[in-house]
């Protein structure tokens, strides 16, 4: 376990990862890093839990470059300096984005969960 991330996020992460591998390996893949602009769009939403919609909502509202790292980092296959070039930065910028990006989703899901009326009325 890495000290900058909470076993629940990183646990939460890798379910995302293994869904977005799948839609992937379904032909519904992230477009090329070069014009990495992700969106909804084409994405099978409907398709997974909550969990899963909530965390890819989060990563899309990322900046681009915390975007990009992410989706590095959990998704794509390589070495750490394969993924920083894919990133366009060197391995200790991709490590700090990353550390950067956890802990905005790390925020945004306890804000969430912290929130009721963020879950619905159902929550209440």
């Amino acid at each position: 376990m890495s000290p900058w991330i909470d076993d629940a996020l990183l646990e939460r992460l890798l379910r995302w990862a293994d869904w977005a591998r799948d839609q992937i390996a379904a032909g519904r893949d992230y477009p090329s890093q070069a014009s990495f602009v992700l969106t909804v769009k084409g994405r099978q939403l409907e398709d997974c839990s909550e969990e899963i919609a909530e965390t890819e909502r989060a990563i899309n509202a990322l900046p681009p470059e915390l975007r990009e790292v992410v989706v590095q980092r959990f998704v794509r296959n390589g070495s750490v300096g394969e993924k920083a070039r894919a990133c366009h930065c060197d391995r200790v910028t991709f490590g700090r984005r990353l550390v950067l990006a956890c802990r905005v989703l790390q925020v945004r899901f306890a804000l969430r969960k912290a929130d009721p009326l963020s879950r619905g009325c159902n929550a209440i």
